[in-house]
C-alpha cells in the first residue's frame, strides 16, 4: 500500500521563494536601466562624432568654394585668418565661417528635417566650436609651400567634450 504525505509548503518556504524571485527581478530591472543609459550615451556620442566631422567638412567646403586667384596664398586671403588662432562656428547652410561670440552662442538646433544648424528649430544639448590655427608648423615632405591651417572641431554636450582635428593644406598653389 502507498502512503501519501499531506505535507505542503510551509509559510517560510513560500517567503523564501518569493524573496529569490524578487531579488532576480530587481537584478534584471537594474540591468535594463544600465543598458538604457548606455544606449542613450552611445547615441549622443554617435551624434557628436558626426557633428564634429561635419564641422571639419564645412571648413573644407568653405576653403574649396572660395579659393583665391591662382598663385595667391589662401592664407593671405579673407578665407582664413592671418596670424593668431581664431574661433568660429559653422553651419551647413552657410558659405562662410560665422563669428564665434560665446559658448552659449554655439548651441545647435535641430529642424523638422533632422538637420543641425543655428537657425530656428528645437534646441539640442550639443554645442560646436571650430578653432582655426594657421600658426602651426607644416610638414616639409608635402608641397604646400609651408601653408597649412590646423582645424579643430569641438562638440560639447553635458559633461562630455569630443574633439576632431585635421590639417588643411594649400593643395592649389
Amino acid at each position: 500500500m502507498i502512503k501519501y504525505s499531506k505535507k505542503g509548503l510551509s509559510l517560510l518556504d513560500v517567503i523564501f521563494a518569493i524573496g529569490i524571485a524578487v531579488v532576480g527581478l530587481l537584478g534584471i530591472i537594474g540591468l535594463l536601466r544600465y543598458v538604457i543609459i548606455l544606449g542613450r550615451a552611445s547615441s549622443d556620442r554617435f551624434i557628436a562624432v558626426n557633428l564634429a566631422q561635419e564641422g571639419i567638412e564645412i571648413v573644407r567646403a568653405v576653403r574649396d568654394s572660395s579659393w583665391p586667384a591662382p598663385y595667391m596664398s589662401i592664407y593671405a586671403s579673407a578665407i582664413f585668418p592671418i596670424g593668431s588662432a581664431t574661433n568660429y562656428k559653422v553651419d551647413y547652410r552657410q558659405t562662410a565661417l560665422l563669428p564665434y561670440v560665446s559658448e552659449d552662442d554655439t548651441i545647435l538646433n535641430i529642424d523638422g528635417a533632422g538637420f543641425y544648424s543655428y537657425a530656428a528649430g528645437t534646441a539640442t544639448k550639443f554645442k560646436r566650436r571650430i578653432y582655426l590655427d594657421p600658426t602651426i608648423q607644416c610638414t616639409a615632405d608635402i608641397n604646400d609651400n609651408g601653408q597649412c591651417v590646423k582645424v579643430v572641431s569641438e562638440v560639447k554636450w553635458g559633461n562630455y567634450t569630443l574633439v576632431v582635428e585635421d590639417r588643411l593644406y594649400n593643395w592649389k598653389p
